[in-house]
């Protein structure tokens, strides 16, 4: 699934890209974060590598990085201990508080909002940065990853007082009472059991199409959200409150509209439709996403915030008949955000649980055990992982899949995460001037750019033929007024020069130039600079408003 996109169109100037007759290798290890329980449910401690198996698309990985996190802190493993084996410092953890606030009710996005503040008072440590991101037709960063736990309070005050009208009506119960004074009517013999169903049937699909569309557009919104922090080192913790997003969109409306009406209709006209094929889909969609999260380094904790139906609201106050229709209606979310969590290695749970989906949180953060391995480069694309205990009395969670990502690729991330926070780490020191936008069609304005960079950073190597050579290559991305995302420019630059010119060349910034097509409006261009052989990056960004004069 792709966010929101917006063609980005890039004139570049001059400088010409040559492919590079130079390269770096790129030696990868996988790491994955595991929870080992007991089949009570608590955190094991003081495990070896040698209770694990890691599989890759079923083969069998040896493992060759292992720590342990106690408390949050790595320690060493067992058998390293005496051999003063060195451990990886702790990894920065980064949380993402997603809100889907457009038909959560009133009632509950109060409570959701005061557990999430309690949340952010007793679970961060000083030193976490968070995120405030909700949905609410639209795509909403109301709070950038921050440390300050005022910004991310008053982040939350607003979803709280921005819910919209609708939330408080529950379109289910609204089919519900259609489909009952249909019934009605055609048990009182003013319209045929037939009609009266179909007309339900209608209502429902309808109500399944809203469903299916609604869900879609949260699960891009959450894409996107990941992705602004897909950049970012470290841990990425997903804490998501989510109303309906059922695994099969409109099951459960079918299957209870079949129920009140099967006892009157026998034979050829038996209740027995439906959803449409493409309600069916949802599970992949579903999958597909949990993918995205994995490979954006994110674990999914999703809170089910759904109202029960009020089942005695029907015309003529006589009520619905509920046939297990809003447990099916619950079930079916939460089979849809324990899909995603199962995925990512982290956990769901309805509303009423919160405190211990809380409380999971906090213990998986405080121990695991990370795995290392070496990838094979047989497959392409994303393979499946699988992480099992030797020990049947343990249970392991961990993420189920793993897509390669270039050291390209990871710097297009972070370019895009310098959209939404600036860049914590700047190996390489960047600069971006912008000229005043320009109209060029009505709405589109073009605006120049010079990415400059120290050239002293740059690594040189020598060629047979006696010159120095490198290359850097230059990342784009732009945020639109209307918060979508562009494509992410990549430009590689060869440098080239003889021995003799080495002293000038440093002396010099390295420059790269474009013209970027932007939108009406306030537009964040993102960019970033890569050292193709050392590996260094640098990043900056600066806000343009291009406006009719």
């Amino acid at each position: 699934m792709r966010p929101f996109l917006l063609l980005l169109a890039l004139a570049v100037l001059p400088l010409q890209a040559q492919m590079p007759v130079i390269e770096s290798i790129e030696v990868r290890v996988v790491n994955v974060d595991v929870v080992v329980t007991d089949r009570g449910g608590k955190p094991v401690k003081g495990l070896t590598k040698e209770d694990f198996e890691i599989l890759e698309d079923k083969r069998p990985q040896k493992i060759t990085n292992f720590y342990e996190v106690r408390s949050g802190e790595p320690v060493p493993a067992i058998e390293q201990t005496t051999q003063s084996a060195p451990v990886p410092a702790a990894k920065p953890r980064n949380f993402i508080l997603f809100v889907d606030n457009r038909a959560m009710h009133p009632l509950l996005r109060k409570q959701v909002i005061a557990e999430l503040k309690k949340f952010v008072d007793e679970r961060l440590r000083p030193e976490d940065h968070a995120t405030v991101i909700s949905w609410s037709g639209r795509l909403n960063i109301d709070a950038p990853l921050t440390t300050d736990r005022g910004t991310l309070h008053a982040a939350l005050d607003r979803i709280a007082n921005n819910g919209t009208p609708a939330s408080g009506k529950s379109e289910f119960q609204a089919l519900q009472q259609q489909c009952t004074q249909l019934l009605n009517f055609a048990k009182s013999g003013r319209m045929p059991f037939r009609l009266a169903y179909e007309e339900c049937i209608d209502d429902a699909r309808i109500e399944t199409q809203r469903v299916l569309l609604f869900s879609r557009a949260v699960l891009n919104a959450l894409e996107v959200a990941m992705s602004t922090v897909a950049g970012v080192d470290g841990k990425k913790i997903v804490v998501m409150a989510g109303t309906e997003l059922p695994v099969r969109p409109g099951t459960d409306m079918y299957n209870w509209a079949n129920s009140i009406f099967t006892r009157y209709m026998q034979g050829f006209d038996a209740a027995i439709a439906h959803p449409q094929e493409e309600a069916y889909a949802q599970r992949k969609i579903l999958e597909d996403l949990g993918r995205s999260a994995n490979a954006n380094g994110a674990t999914l904790y999703m809170l089910s915030v759904l109202m029960p139906t009020d089942n005695y609201t029907a015309v003529s106050g006589t009520g619905t008949e509920d046939n297990g229709a809003d447990a099916a209606r619950s079930s079916n979310t939460e089979e849809a955000h324990e899909l995603l969590a199962k995925a990512t290695g982290g956990a769901a749970g309805p509303m009423s649980g919160i405190g211990r989906l809380f409380n999971t949180i906090s213990t998986d953060l405080d121990s695991y055990y990370s795995l290392g391995y070496r990838p094979s480069d047989e497959l392409k694309g994303t393979r499946p992982i699988t992480v099992r205990m030797k020990n049947n009395n343990y249970t392991a969670r961990a993420r189920q899949s793993y897509t390669p990502k270039t050291f390209d690729d990871e710097m297009a991330d972070r370019v895009v995460a310098n959209i939404f926070t600036p860049a914590r780490a700047n190996d390489w020191q960047v600069q971006l001037r912008t000229s005043a936008p320009r109209l060029v069609e009505r709405g589109r304005y073009a605006v120049n750019i010079e990415v400059l960079a120290d050239a002293r950073s740059l690594t040189l190597v020598p060629q047979d033929n006696g010159e120095l050579a490198g290359v850097f290559k230059v990342f784009v991305a732009v945020d639109t007024p209307q918060g979508a995302l562009s494509t992410t420019f990549r430009q590689p630059n060869e440098v080239r020069i003889k021995s003799a010119e080495l002293k000038g060349f440093r002396e010099t910034p390295l420059s790269f130039t474009a013209t970027l097509t932007v939108r009406e409006g306030e537009n964040l261009i993102s960019v970033g600079m890569l050292d193709h052989l050392g590996q260094h990056a640098g990043f900056a960004r600066a806000t343009v408003v291009a406006a009719p004069k």
